[in-house]
């Protein structure tokens, strides 16, 4: 009888665990042509593992996803693999007003131009009667250069040519400390953000060429207009040192997004959107964000010394089909060497995803780069993903 006890137990109990586990996997493949100067083929395949449990019972959970890609650009010869786990996340809440992040976690600034990447560290969450106090404390050291762009300095660029499975890349402390005060005004909502990253290199391994280190306050005000249209106005002011082992220079810069979004019910939203980025003169240096993104899919630099008006929509023509439109233009404030003016390219998108089974996507995009003086560039590709 005592056995079967047991036996019943710990039936139930693997039961209960099975349940509350939840993972899944997803495939994608992507294939496409790319054609410029040259035709070039691209692909890339990914497999993406994910999985959340609670870690016993005080609420505490384990979120996990890490994927392997092997991938070919536009421009390479050949295939390239890699593999990362971007996600290795313990949640837990401490009382009714705080909660804490721990592990390898996304961690993003309120406009996502200055941080947008994983990082190994914790994040404190607080909700108050005004708003929401978040701090937070991460390290880059660990991450696959593979899979985040860091590239502040010329060490950085020389770690992101590594082509290794898991290579380690920047060496980076990063703290941000944001607060959300909701309908501060009115309807207006204001978040204000600081953020503070020091380079470790040479406190941590070889020294480098260069080094540097950068802060950023940002302020974002956002609220509705009518029904279904809202607003966003964000500035970040950029200061900072580069030491290049021989002499320092000062980092003065920023950038500032306007931008207007509209929804009609779930079928339809339209942005439009100005940002600007000063170049270097007299006074300003170019903008030297922590985490790089390219300023637009076919158009690579990224957004320093750059004015982008943009304009995108998405519909909705069923639940199981949407198409998206958009276009940007490229412009600098201040003139780059051997161009003829501020213009610098026009970027134009396009593109569908089709829900064909419940577990079954495909992806069509289409982009036109068109840029001063030089042969346009188009590229199609064909993403099929598949959730397992």
């Amino acid at each position: 009888m005592t056995k079967r006890i047991i036996l019943i137990a710990t039936a139930i109990a693997f039961a209960s665990l099975t349940y509350a586990v939840d993972f899944g996997a997803e495939l994608s493949n992507e294939g496409g042509v790319r054609k410029g100067e040259e035709t070039d083929f691209l692909a890339e395949h990914s497999l993406a593992l994910w999985l959340t449990t609670p870690i016993g019972s005080g609420g505490t959970t384990l979120s996990v996803e890490g994927r392997a890609v092997a991938e070919k650009e536009a421009t390479a010869d050949e295939y390239e693999l890699w593999a990362d786990v971007n996600l290795f996340r313990f949640s837990m809440a401490l009382n009714d007003r705080f909660g804490l992040d721990a592990g390898r976690m996304p961690m993003n600034d309120v406009t996502g131009l200055v941080l947008a990447q994983p990082m190994d560290g914790a994040e404190l969450h607080g909700t108050f009667e005004f708003g929401n106090l978040d701090a937070s404390v991460g390290y880059t050291g660990f991450l696959n250069v593979r899979a985040v762009d860091v590239l502040m300095t010329a060490d950085d660029g020389a770690d992101d040519a590594e082509d290794g499975v898991y290579a380690l890349g920047a060496k980076r402390l990063v703290a941000k400390v944001s607060a959300l005060f909701p309908e501060l005004f009115g309807s207006v909502d204001l978040a204000v953000e600081g953020i503070g990253q020091y380079d470790l290199r040479g406190v941590i391994g070889e020294d480098g060429t260069q080094t540097a280190h950068t802060g950023y306050v940002t302020a974002s005000f956002s609220g509705e207009l009518t029904d279904g249209l809202f607003w966003r106005v964000s500035a970040t002011a950029e200061m900072g040192v580069l030491d290049d082992g021989t002499d320092t220079y000062s980092i003065t810069s920023g950038v500032a997004v306007a931008r207007l979004d509209y929804y009609r019910g779930a079928k339809l939203h339209v942005s439009a959107d100005c940002l600007y980025s000063p170049g270097n003169d007299s006074t300003f240096t170019e903008f030297v964000p922590i985490s790089f993104r390219s300023a637009g899919n076919l158009y690579e630099p990224g957004y320093g010394n750059l004015i982008r008006p943009s304009l995108s929509a998405v519909y909705a023509f069923a639940d199981t089909l949407n198409v998206d439109a958009s276009c940007a233009a490229f412009l600098h404030p201040k003139k780059v060497a051997g161009a003829d003016g501020m213009y610098s390219a026009t970027e134009i998108s396009i593109g569908a995803t089709a829900l064909v089974f419940s577990d079954l996507r495909f992806r069509l995009s289409t982009d036109l780069l068109l840029p001063s003086g030089e042969d346009v560039i188009v590229q199609a590709s064909l993403t099929a993903i598949v959730d397992l």
